[in-house]
């Protein structure tokens, strides 16, 4: 008599597999998200300076009272969860640095355009 279906130990065999399919793949996974998070920044960062300029424009060739999440984005995604926060750490009449912090990582753009950090590695 022929039996159907599958032993414990073929299942075992299948579950064991998929365990080491996923062990290696969620690291390359996690990466990838983080330089998506990384990138969205970049990107944030730079819609950021333009708000400045036209701020700076606007406000008699000043800087120094635009204001995270009125006159430029406070976070990274603008829309959605947060994953980097967005701020100014030299704000000025004629300078800004903006950055964009995660987790102890800073990306940073200066209204000159030096770019720091930002291999997103």
């Amino acid at each position: 008599m022929k039996m159907k279906g599958f032993s414990l130990i073929e299942l075992m065999i299948v579950v064991a597999v998929i365990g080491i399919l996923a062990a290696v793949a969620w690291p390359s996974y996690q990466d990838s998200v983080e330089r998506g998070y990384c990138e969205d920044a970049k990107g944030v960062l730079l819609a950021s300076a333009n708000a400045l300029e036209q701020y700076r424009i606007v406000n008699n060739g000043s800087y120094a009272s635009a204001t995270a999440g009125t006159h430029y984005p406070s976070q990274s995604p603008v829309d959605g969860t947060a994953q980097y926060a967005i701020s100014t750490s030299a704000l000025n009449a004629t300078t800004y640095t903006l950055q964009a912090q995660r987790n102890g990582q800073s990306i940073t753009l200066t209204n000159v355009g030096v770019k720091g950090n930002w291999d997103c590695n």
